[in-house]
């Protein structure tokens, strides 16, 4: 997705949320498009559907520092707050939880999920067309339509398992 759309993205949620559009939500939103596209600088990734790594998890504190480096201060709680909108908007998701605080990423409609190394942090994002097979099952065994889904294996990378052994 551009950056121009998720904009747009943006000013419909605030719309609909009967929220006003602040330059510092616009400046937030700038700063999660950045750390979401930085491994690829708005290369290839399934965000942007150019780059083949797939882009870069954040956390507040990741947003808040870029924040400051570019001279725009900004509380960590005001960070915060619009993360939490963002997520509401459907324009991040919730990815999963590093050393205990929450770590996000660009909202894609490519479904995948993630192994994350306990050791050195690695993060590999993965898709299994059979997953999603059994999700659809399950969720029509069960009654439940399914709105998103988290998958996330914590374990230890094969370059971590060699330092052990």
């Amino acid at each position: 997705m551009t950056f121009k759309k998720l904009k747009f993205k943006l000013e419909q949620h605030l719309s609909q949320s009967g929220l006003k559009s602040t330059q510092e939500r616009q400046m937030i939103l700038k700063a999660v498009w950045r750390l979401g596209h930085a491994v690829c600088g708005r290369g290839r990734c399934h965000h942007c559907g150019n780059c083949s790594n797939g882009g870069r998890h954040f956390s507040v504190d990741d947003v808040y520092e870029v924040l400051q480096n570019r001279n725009f201060f900004i509380s960590q709680s005001t960070v915060y707050r619009a993360l939490i909108m963002l997520c509401d908007g459907g324009i991040i998701r919730f990815a999963f939880k590093r050393n205990g605080k929450a770590v996000y990423e660009l909202h894609s409609n490519n479904p995948h999920d993630h192994l994350i190394c306990v050791k050195c942090g690695k993060i590999v994002e993965f898709s299994v067309p059979e997953t999603e097979i059994l999700h659809r099952k399950l969720c029509e065994q069960y009654g439940f339509q399914e709105v998103d889904h988290l998958h996330c294996i914590r374990g230890i990378c094969d370059k971590c398992q060699k330092k052990i052994d």
